[in-house]
């Protein structure tokens, strides 16, 4: 298990997140926003002078956490969809980057939240969101099979406005797709400890789960 900030949590400036990161002795850090974009959006000249900042200051790149494929309606038509098909541009380029600075994971978001995804005796027909998890299954399956063929473990995080809001959800995906290649990074519950402005992710020790992230770290500077 390791523990990884994320960068704009501190910085957008990816130099200073990487500074502050190994001041406090943390080795990891993920990239999220930076001052040119969101990760993913640079080209091989700023990825080489990310690549000079990590060993610099002897952080290693944890995970890229760009917001691939967050916020697609849980619905089949997403698939091949424009905007399915722009972020599947984006996250190809993570890979890229990923193998580039040496990074072991690739974060993907699930589709937006549907209140109620299963139900029995009457209720699958009256409350549940109609086909909503089957499509967020088919929405991953492509992004998997190229996580495979890639070689680079995924994660997808737990969030309140997603699809996947637990760890319990998480590993029902990854079963589903058959996918061993995808993990969680987030919680089972969504807990989180604030101390004087620091936001820590606990992250449980389940086999399904990935990593532990600092969410803020601005009191720290």
């Amino acid at each position: 298990m390791k523990l990884a900030v994320i960068s704009d949590g501190i910085s957008k400036d990816p130099e200073t997140a990487c500074r502050v990161a190994a001041e406090y002795g943390l080795e990891y850090i993920d990239f999220q926003f930076l001052d040119d974009g969101e990760i993913g959006d640079q080209d091989d000249e700023s990825v080489q002078k990310l690549k000079k900042i990590l060993k610099k200051y002897g952080v290693k790149l944890h995970c890229l956490t760009r917001h691939n494929f967050a916020g697609l309606p849980c619905k089949m038509d997403s698939v091949g969809s424009e905007a399915y098909k722009q972020h599947f541009v984006k996250y190809k380029r993570c890979f890229e980057i990923a193998n580039e600075l040496e990074a072991p994971l690739v974060r993907l978001m699930s589709g937006k939240k549907d209140m109620i995804l299963f139900g029995y005796n009457g209720a699958e027909q009256w409350v549940t969101a109609s086909g909503a998890w089957d499509a967020q299954v088919e929405i991953f399956r492509e992004p998997v099979a190229y996580a495979e063929k890639m070689g680079t473990t995924i994660v997808t995080e737990n969030c309140n406005g997603g699809q996947i809001t637990s760890n319990i959800l998480a590993a029902k995906l990854s079963k589903s797709l058959e996918a061993i290649i995808l993990k969680s990074s987030g919680t089972p519950v969504m807990p989180c400890t604030v101390q004087k402005n620091l936001i820590l992710k606990v992250t449980a020790t389940a086999e399904n789960t990935s990593a532990i992230s600092i969410l803020k770290m601005q009191s720290w500077i």
